[in-house]
């Protein structure tokens, strides 16, 4: 496990500035890197700390979880700061596409 940050991309907080709503702080969480993975997700728990709100809906394919299974989308930026200097800039991947799915009963 790693530790990652998700925020809301830039044009978005902008957006929530402009009209009066708060602003999404940062959430920061232990995540597994699956270099195999179809998609990227996150469960409901950040969401709901992001407050952010879905632009689609999608299938995930999601093997654990019984296999294909519909799951919100969400424009997020990832970073992945590094594990030991916090003086090193962390990995950032703006605008990734991340499903919702609860993961956690496994």
């Amino acid at each position: 496990f790693v530790t990652v940050r998700f925020s809301v991309p830039r044009a978005e907080a902008v957006r929530r500035r402009r009209e009066g709503l708060p602003a999404a702080e940062p959430v920061e969480v232990q995540a597994l890197i699956d270099t195999g993975a179809q998609v990227s997700t996150i469960g409901p728990t950040v969401v709901a700390r992001l407050g952010v709100e879905p632009f689609d809906v999608g299938l995930a394919n999601v093997p654990a979880a019984s296999g294909i299974v519909p799951s919100a989308r969400y424009i997020l930026d990832l970073a992945v700061p590094h594990p030991s200097d916090p003086g090193v800039e962390p990995l950032q991947v703006p605008q990734l596409d991340i499903y919702e799915v609860d993961l956690t009963q496994f």
